[in-house]
């Protein structure tokens, strides 16, 4: 299981774990590059597995189990029981945007998301696109995530951060567990639990948003997404922030 780093203070409530934060404003800069939006955003190192425990990519496997071969899966991560097209891409997966398939690249729209849990709940959010999409420079950063998070008694936002969108961020707007659409009872952050639906979100957000920004953990360098879309403790990993009230 993925050990990531989605934590910040001010979006759920309690102090972050001992990984390496950095405010996106430190981020290499680049022409290309979002605005930096100093004191709110939080550059967040994610790591997702120790490579000894990573998977290796195989073409011809089938990581998601959707009957379309990795080599040939245009839509890596389809969630399990989702019907898919000839590119292994389901219907909600087509309504993503996608720089690789040059697909849904209008921009600034809003759209929310479902996911059946690992307890058999489902797991809502918000994809809140930034307002136009710069597909040639999504190796640059052009595109960091930034999660946020409601506060206790809030449901996700559908609408709103106007300048962290104009800037090319993507936001993920989160029904927490127990919340607004999102099923399950109120844990208070239980790792068994919430923790386990946002690392279900991220790990959504690598598979099929794949125009968001990733970075060299090893040489702080921003990179190309890679082919599993999998985020690497030491290597490569999806760059992603959190804002939010207090949980």
């Amino acid at each position: 299981m993925r050990n990531r780093l989605w934590m910040g203070a001010a979006l759920f409530g309690f102090a972050s774990l001992a990984w390496s934060v950095q405010q996106l404003l430190d981020l290499p800069p680049s022409a290309s590059s979002p605005s930096a939006l100093a004191g709110e955003v939080l550059a967040l190192s994610s790591p997702a597995q120790s490579a000894s425990s990573q998977q290796s990519y195989e073409p011809s496997g089938d990581e998601d189990k959707d009957g379309v071969i990795n080599a040939n899966d245009l839509c890596p991560g389809t969630p399990s029981g989702q019907s898919v097209d000839g590119n292994g891409c389901s219907s909600q997966q087509n309504n993503n945007a996608s720089c690789a398939r040059s697909r849904n690249l209008t921009g600034n729209r809003s759209y929310q998301v479902t996911l059946k849990t690992h307890d058999n709940m489902t797991n809502s959010f918000q994809v809140l696109e930034p307002t136009g999409f710069n597909c040639a420079n999504r190796a640059n950063g052009a595109h960091p995530l930034i999660l946020q998070g409601h506060g206790y008694g809030g449901s996700r936002s559908t609408s709103g951060f106007t300048q962290e969108r104009n800037a090319g961020y993507t936001i993920i707007s989160i029904d927490q567990r127990g919340f607004g659409s999102t099923g399950g009872t109120v844990r208070t952050m239980d790792p068994e639990f919430e923790g386990k639906y946002l690392v279900q979100i991220l790990d959504w957000a690598e598979k099929n948003l794949d125009y968001l920004a990733w970075r060299n953990e090893a040489t702080g360098q921003l990179v190309a997404r890679p082919v599993d879309a999998t985020s690497v403790a030491g290597g490569s990993n999806l760059l992603v922030g959190a804002i939010g009230g207090s949980y």
